[in-house]
């Protein structure tokens, strides 16, 4: 199991690890640019339902069986995740598997400016995931505030 804090050296040791899904939220200028290899890209928006009153809602069980049945998840896989701003986007990948269930998970400390930093390999060419057919568990009651526990 690896910690929730990896460190860029601990990610450039397991690189070659099949049950890794390593997942990168940079804008896609940064992804195209350079990404830890092996990275997934993705927009951070389909973590959100985008509709109003509150588009930072987490989507439906379905929506979200599609995106990670899309990136490949399964129940064994330990994501990785990083960003190009801090962690914000990252930490919300991460939110959202805690929500629904799914506990395997780590944060790239420093994102893709501390693997640059280290001078770690990177990779300017788009990596297609193989999709699952992933199914959202049951949701953590601790992790979500609707209008009626308000």
């Amino acid at each position: 199991m690896l910690p929730l804090l990896l460190e860029p050296a601990e990610l450039a040791d397991r690189l070659d690890d099949d049950k890794l899904l390593i997942i990168d939220l940079s804008k896609p200028p940064v992804y195209v640019q350079a990404h830890v290899p092996g990275a997934i890209h993705l927009d951070f928006r389909r973590l959100q339902t985008g509709a109003q009153p509150a588009p930072g809602m987490i989507p439906s069980d379905d929506a979200l069986s599609d995106l990670f049945s899309e990136l490949g998840l399964t129940p064994d896989t330990h994501v990785v995740a990083y960003d190009d701003e801090g962690g914000g986007w990252a930490g919300r990948l991460l939110w959202t598997l805690d929500a629904i269930g799914h506990k395997r998970y780590s944060y790239l400390n420093g994102g893709i400016h501390a693997w640059l930093a280290e001078g770690h390999p990177t990779s300017s060419e788009a990596h297609d995931p193989t999709p699952s057919d992933y199914e959202v568990g049951a949701h953590d009651p601790v992790t979500e505030v609707d209008l009626d526990y308000l």
